[in-house]
Formats: structure tokens, sequence, C-alpha cells
């Protein structure tokens, strides 16, 4: 049978590769590898495991993963996080031998050191599971290594079979204890603020229509990407009005692209509560939580009318068209804070200036263009109407695909009078152009429409592929007013494992939010709750007494039931009195009972009490039967009957009927008295009995 030593061992080591494997970030074929030599190393006995790979060899191994490590760093992978998890996999190969309790120990680190790798390299929520799998498995071989490094120092084998009964259990105690002890630091030990082994991202989410100057078309390409690009929390939930969140403003159209003319931003600093604001925040305002990724452009993404931002900036950039931006673009995820006002019309003393709205009013369609225009709305009368009109006309005389070919010299004419189809950016692009044909300013948006809802974590989902452009219309009794001239999209294919990726991904978001993004403000907040549960308690058993007393003093009417209450309060303290005198959940970490078959060690036992000779109680069986008991005229039997416990015990053997009888016979030989000039004559040891295949090596002890 494998020793239970080994098993933990390799547990343990595949334990370490799954958490590197879970990262995604780690060479398959080296993962596979690991694997495949760990399955083949658990397959060889302890023996053949030392000489397929020998010291020497061992040593060369180290030497060539070195090298591989340092061309690795050179030219192969992106960060020294990389390169170390690289390097871990391969020195693993070398310490699955257990030439000792050393190398036990050496492949303890090396999987701890795989695990600590694995936690700067992912963030989703899996890792959790396999921490904790890592932390009872850990407890489990360090408990090995202790009994391990015991034996060597009392000269037996390093791993003389399975472990005593009831360790497994004891581990899961242990490894349930050091959670709630580690829990209860990562809650209140101060946050270090900066992550020592935290890989950064490999590559950002790299955005399209987000710069000073798009292309039309730029959007379509990433409209069918799911990489995941936000996550948007606060007062927002299904069936709401559609939430858009802007990202750049465009004013002018050259025919080809769309440009921002005045990009010019001014920096907004925080005010004494540390919140970027525009103005007062007005009564009935909304607020919403951003989550955003790492993203390759400066852009804070915002709604509408948005009045104050809150997050982990110096300071924040803000346009004449309400844009707002990071003075950086973030290498990490940021959450911030965004406050929208209500919509009841621009500000008092914020009516658009006549010079900023000639800006969008400059048109460059064709004759063409201002014709089709003119005859969407020729019924409408008022700007807010023509824009209605306009709207209603693209959204029903033309469809949505997202296929649709680039390099086109007018792409705007080819969408309006010859293919008829196309996605938002061609239909926003349409609207703005003839808007301003018809004399109403406009302009062009791009962002994302928040429409994918998480039931698990109640948040939104934005995706690359929510992307979006729309258009804002300048109405002089309400300010700019949104439009989306885009037709409804064909609904995706949503796959039946849907509610599975919502499930994973509120794992993911709750392990960001709170274990990784977890700092001083969560800290200072669950002191407050902690704080506040303890006067709520206080108050409630305050007023629990109270009214014990007052039902106490009207028991006169209604006396059975007090009386009853009482009775019943009694007989509980009796029981949990009883349950923690007798405790009867002992049996559950308790070792298991001596295997029958070893009975006849404890009659040894028994028999030189007898005698006179009692076994030390801190003395291990081989100890006493090389050292303690070396001078008694029964050393030979003493030995043979070791042997056998050991053989039976640990290495779970079934004892024949020959062996039996050289048991009972040894026992027969201890039953007799010894002659009192025998004492100390010690007849030596010799392996003549079947059933002891290794004499215990020199203890080395005095």
């Amino acid at each position: 049978m494998i020793p239970a030593a080994r098993i933990a061992s390799h547990l343990m080591a595949a334990v370490g590769l799954a958490s590197l494997a879970s990262t995604g970030q780690i060479w398959m074929p080296l993962l596979a590898a690991g694997g495949v030599g760990l399955i083949a190393s658990l397959g060889m006995d302890v023996a053949r495991a030392r000489g397929a790979i020998p010291t020497p060899a061992a040593n060369g191994l180290i030497v060539v993963a070195l090298a591989f490590a340092a061309a690795d760093y050179l030219w192969l992978s992106p960060t020294l996080l990389h390169v170390g998890a690289h390097l871990l996999v391969l020195l693993m190969f070398t310490r699955l031998r257990h030439e000792d309790s050393r190398e036990y120990l050496q492949l303890v680190v090396i999987v701890f050191l795989q695990v600590l790798a694995a936690a700067g390299l992912t963030f989703p929520g899996a890792f959790a599971a396999g921490f904790v799998a890592y932390l009872v498995v850990m407890v489990w071989v360090l408990m090995h290594y202790h009994l391990m490094a015991e034996a060597e120092r009392s000269g037996d084998d390093v791993l003389p079979g399975d472990a005593p009964g009831g360790i497994g259990r004891w581990a899961l105690a242990a490894a349930a204890g050091a959670l709630l002890v580690t829990g209860v630091l990562f809650v209140f030990l101060p946050r270090m603020g900066f992550g020592l082994l935290v890989a950064s991202p490999q590559s950002d989410i790299r955005l399209s229509g987000f710069s000073p100057h798009v292309t039309l078309g730029a959007i379509g390409p990433v409209k069918r990407d799911p990489t995941v690009v936000m996550r948007v929390s606060g007062d927002v939930g299904p069936g709401r009005e559609p939430l858009y969140l802007r990202g750049a403003v465009f004013d002018a159209y050259d025919g080809r692209q769309w440009l921002n003319t005045a990009p010019v931003r001014r920096l907004v600093l925080p005010d004494a509560d540390g919140r970027f604001a525009l103005g007062r925040i007005p009564a009935g305002s909304t607020s919403y939580t951003v989550r955003l990724e790492p993203i390759d452009s400066a852009v804070l993404f915002t709604p509408a009318r948005t009045v104050a931002i809150d997050g982990p900036f110096p300071a924040v950039a803000v346009d004449d068209q309400e844009t707002f931006g990071a003075p950086y673009p973030a290498r990490a995820r940021i959450t911030y804070n965004v406050w929208q006002r209500p919509a009841a019309g621009p500000p008092p003393g914020q009516a658009e200036p006549s010079g900023r709205l000639a800006r969008h009013l400059s048109f460059d369609g064709s004759e063409a263009v201002a014709r089709l225009a003119r005859d969407a709305a020729a019924v409408a009368v008022s700007p807010g109407d023509r824009a209605r009109a306009v709207e209603r006309f693209l959204k029903t005389r033309y469809t949505y695909t997202l296929d649709v070919p680039g390099g086109e010299d007018q792409p705007l004419e080819e969408f309006l009078f010859r293919r008829r189809s196309g996605y938002c950016e061609h239909f926003a692009s349409a609207m703005v152009v003839m808007l301003r044909a018809l004399g109403v300013p406009a302009r062009l948006v791009t962002g994302f429409l928040v429409q994918e809802w998480n039931e698990f974590g109640g948040y939104f989902i934005v995706r690359q592929g929510d992307a979006h452009a729309w258009v804002e219309a300048y109405l002089a009794d309400v300010g700019w007013t949104r439009f989306d001239p885009t037709p409804p999209s064909p609904p995706a294919d949503r796959p039946w494992t849907g509610p599975v990726e919502h499930y994973l991904d509120h794992l993911r978001a709750g392990w960001d939010r709170y274990v990784v993004g977890f700092g001083l403000g969560d800290q200072n907040e669950a002191i407050q709750r902690l704080e506040a549960s303890w006067d709520a308690s206080r108050a409630w058993l305050a007023g629990a007494v109270a009214n014990a007393w007052a039902l106490w003093r009207s028991a006169g009417a209604i006396g059975p039931v007090v009386w009853l209450a009482v009775a019943a309060g009694l007989a509980g303290l009796v029981g949990l009195t009883m349950l923690a005198v007798h405790r009867p959940w002992r049996r559950f970490f308790t070792a298991r009972p001596p295997v029958p078959q070893v009975d006849f060690y404890a009659r040894l036992v028994e028999t030189l009490s007898q005698h006179g000779f009692a076994k030390p109680a801190g003395a291990t069986p081989w100890e006493f039967a090389t050292r303690d008991a070396a001078h008694l005229p029964w050393a030979d039997e003493i030995r043979t009957l070791t042997g056998y416990y050991y053989d039976v015990r640990y290495g779970r053997r079934t004892l024949g009927a020959a062996e039996r009888r050289a048991i009972e016979a040894a026992l027969a030989v201890l039953a007799r008295p010894a002659a009192p000039t025998e004492i100390g004559a010690g007849r030596g040891w010799s392996n003549t009995t079947p059933g002891v295949d290794r004499p215990p090596r020199p203890t080395g002890r005095s």
C-alpha cells in the first residue's frame, strides 16, 4: 500500500498545479508535464522513486531549471511572477523522491510558493476554493512531516507506513481553526495599500470609439466581443429605464470620421468630502457604482447629467461636453461612484452658449442627405418633433446588421441610399447630420448601453459587445436630450449555461470586491457594523430582561404559561450541561481504536509492567524496544513483537496463522519470570523472525 505521507504530499502538489492552472496564464504543456510526472511518481514505491532520480541527477535538473528560468525571463514570459511560477513547476519534479524529511519540507515550500504565485496571477473566485483545499491538505502534510522527522531522529524508516488513526480529522479541525484566525486577521489588520506579488495585466482591454477622432465603423468589430469591461450596481435593476454610459462626444464630421474639436479639459480637484463635484448634488439624485476593468483609455464612463464622481484618482478631467476622464489610464481595476441629477431640464444658469451650439450646427453632409432629412421631418414643427421624426424614420426604414464592409469612401451616403443597413454608428451618425440639416444642434455620443442583468449579484454586466453610439440633440426647454435611432438588434442566442456563467461572475466579482479590493474603508465599515450589532444585541438583551421581569410580575394572570416556559428553560440548561460534560462530539476527533490484530502489543506492555518494567509514555514503540528495553532478557522477543506491531498497525498487513503462533510463543516467553542474574544480559537482536523485514537504524540517542 502507498504510505499516507506520500499520498498527502502528492495531493498537495496536485493542489499547487491546479492553483496555477486556474490562472490561465501558465503554459499548459508545462502543467501537463507536471501532472504526468506527479502521477508517475505516485505509482512508484519509495525505493524506485529515489532510484529514478538519483541525487546528482536531481541537482543537475535544478541547474537546468535555473538556466531555463533565465531564458524565460529574457525572452518568453511577460513578468517575473510568470517566470517564478514556471520555475516552481520544474523544481517540483526534483522534490518528489522523498529522500528524507528535508526534501519533504522543500516540497511543502515549493507548493506554498506555487499557491502564492497563483494568488498574484489570478482573481477568479475559484481560487478561494483552491486555497481552502490547499490549507486542509497542507495541515495534513505538515503533520506527516512531523512524524517523519521524529522517525528519522529515532532511527526508524522515514516512511514507516500509514499515519495514526484520526490524523485526517485533526487536520480538518486545525484547518478550520486556521481559516477562522486568518479571517479575523484579514478583517482587522491594517491594509498595506499595495500588492507585493500582484502581476500587472498581460494586456489592457482595448476599446474602440473613445479617442479624439473615430473613423465611422470603428465600433462594429467589437460588437461581437464578449469581454467584460465593467460592472454597474447601485440604483439599477431590470425593468427600469435603460442606462446609457457616456464615454466620448464628437461635434464634427468630415465625411469619413468624427472629431472632437474642443478636447481641452479642466481639472476638478476633490472637495471636502473627497468627491469631484461639478456643483451641489441635488435631492433625488441617482447614484451608481462602476467597477471598471483595466482598459487602455483614461475615460471614465458616466451617465448624462453627472454632477459628482468619487474614486481613487488625484483629479478628474472634464470638458465642456461633460465627458470625464482620469489623469492617466488605470493599470488595475478601479471602482468609482457617480451621482446623476434628476432629468428636470438644464441646470439653472447653465444654458448652452450660442457659440458652443454653433459647433453642433455645422452641416457636413451632401444635398441628398439634407433633402432626405426634410422629407423625414416634413410635418414636424418644433425641434423636438423634428428629432423624434428623424429617429422614427431611421428606426423603421432601415435594418440592423453587423455585416458591413469597410473602407467605403462615403460611408454615410452608402448607408442611407444604397445599403440601407448598418449598426449603431451608422444610425447615430446619420441622425446627427440630418438634424443639423434641419437646424437642430446635435452631437454623436459613444459609450455603452447597459442591459445584461446579473440576477445573483444584483448588478449589470457590461461587455465589449455592449458598445453603442447614440445622439444628443439640444432642445431649448430641456437641454441636451438623448435619442437612439438604432432599431433593436436581433436577440443574442444566450446559451443554457447563462445562469451558471452569471453565478460564476458573481463569485468572481465578490472575490475582487471583498478579498482583492478589501481596504481601509471596508475595515472601518466592518468595525462600525460590529459596534452597531453589539449595541443592538445589548439593547435586545436589556429589552428581553425587562419583558421577562414584566411577565414574571404578571404571572398571577398567566401563571401556567410562565411556569411552563421556566421549566422548558431549565430542561434545556440541564441538557446543555450534560452535553458539555459528556462531550459526544469527541468521537469525531478521537483516533480510531487499534486494529484488533495488534492487541498483542497491549499484552506485551502489560506483561512487562507486571515484571516491573513500564513503557515510558513519551517513547515510541521502536524507541522502547531498541533503547529502553535493550538490556532486558526478553530483548529479542520485544523487538520481534514490535516489528509485527509496526507491520500490522502502520503497514496494514494481515497476519497469517504461523505469524500468530510466533507471536503467542514470544508472549509465552515473556510471561516466564526472569532470574535476577539475567536482568541486563541483553542477548541482542537478529532478523530471523518472520514479519520483521526492516531492522531499526542506530538511534544516535543516549
